[in-house]
């Protein structure tokens, strides 16, 4: 009994991650759905990005506690040195409430891609496409000569 290919299977036998379940596994841990999906290098992307902004986030939150901290340690009558001070507040706060955003957008992105590539796997042509590396030596538009193509599918 010859053993049938992955894009051979009726879809119904697909097995396939649920789309919702990939949205709230995104949601919880970064690259948790887009594993569950099988796209590991998404996966990484997911986790790499999000730590980025965590770290970020933890950072700049640091630094806003100690300049609020330092600008109400200081006399309120030294009107210049306070203004410095919270100035400098204004921009970590700023600078938090930034990767928070982008910390936001990346988590939206990844429960987004999960959930679409999660549907998307249920389909022939996404189960028949080539994954990997493939490369390609033919004619190129200029008489005698060749060209290299190269594609990553993932």
């Amino acid at each position: 009994m010859n053993p049938r290919t992955y894009s051979e299977l009726p879809l119904d036998s697909v097995p396939y991650q649920n789309p919702t379940v990939a949205l709230f596994k995104s949601m919880l841990v970064p690259g948790l759905g887009q594993i569950g999906n099988k796209s590991y290098i998404k996966a990484g992307i997911a986790i790499v990005s999000e730590s980025i902004f965590i770290g970020a986030i933890v950072h700049w939150a640091k630094k806003t506690r100690d300049a609020k901290a330092a600008f109400d340690a200081v006399d309120p009558d030294s009107v210049d040195i306070r203004g410095t001070l919270y100035n400098t507040y204004s921009d970590y706060k700023d600078k938090r409430n930034f990767y928070s955003w982008m910390l936001g957008t990346a988590v939206f992105l990844s429960m987004f891609d999960a959930y679409v590539d999660a549907h998307l796997r249920q389909f022939p042509a996404f189960r028949n496409r080539d994954e990997g590396l493939s490369w390609e030596i033919g004619p190129a538009d200029k008489p005698e000569s060749f060209a290299l193509k190269i594609a990553w599918n993932f």
